[in-house]
């Protein structure tokens, strides 16, 4: 079991919300609408951008660490070459949950191009049907308020914070 004195980091999520607010409760991250795990033995998943110059030679996002868990409850950190709208599956054959994606190298845009998704089914122009992390275009990093610990971790929450806008006209 990871103790308190043996933890050796921090970890920060940070959620972002940019669809319309329902009247029902809503997970904060940048797809918007409700979330769904992916099942507890785990699925393959893969990684795509909706631009084509998100890729190993592109001018936008090359490539993108995916961190997560396994469905033995370990944590995985996976580093993946893009290849634009044309899906790249994990190495990680079965994964249980989705903790967060950043982009690691980029082309001479500086940035990456398009959406980045982590998800599974069918990808139609770099889009899963199932979505599990997004990166939003010229962002570099996921956003989500959605994080699993692995298992046998004891989890000290040290503060919250919260905040809210309005943009009007």
């Amino acid at each position: 079991m990871t103790k308190l004195r043996d933890f050796q980091g921090k970890v920060q999520t940070v959620g972002f919300y940019t669809a319309d607010i329902a009247t029902a409760y809503e997970p904060i991250w940048d797809q918007g609408g409700a979330y769904t795990f992916p099942i507890a033995a785990g699925v393959q998943l893969s990684v795509a951008s909706d631009d084509a110059a998100d890729a190993a030679a592109g001018t936008g996002a090359r490539t993108v660490r995916v961190k997560g868990l396994l469905p033995t409850g370990a944590a995985f950190e996976e580093d993946v070459i893009l290849n634009g709208v044309t899906e790249v599956a994990l190495a990680n054959a079965l994964v249980m949950a989705v903790n967060s994606i950043e982009v690691l190298t980029v082309g001479s845009g500086g940035q990456n191009a398009g959406n980045i998704y982590v998800g599974d089914g069918v990808f139609t122009a770099g889009v899963p049907v199932e979505k599990f992390c997004k990166i939003l275009d010229f962002k570099g990093r996921s956003a989500q308020g959605i994080y699993s610990f692995p298992s046998n971790s004891e989890v000290f929450f040290h503060g919250l914070n919260a905040g809210a806008g309005l943009t009007v006209g």
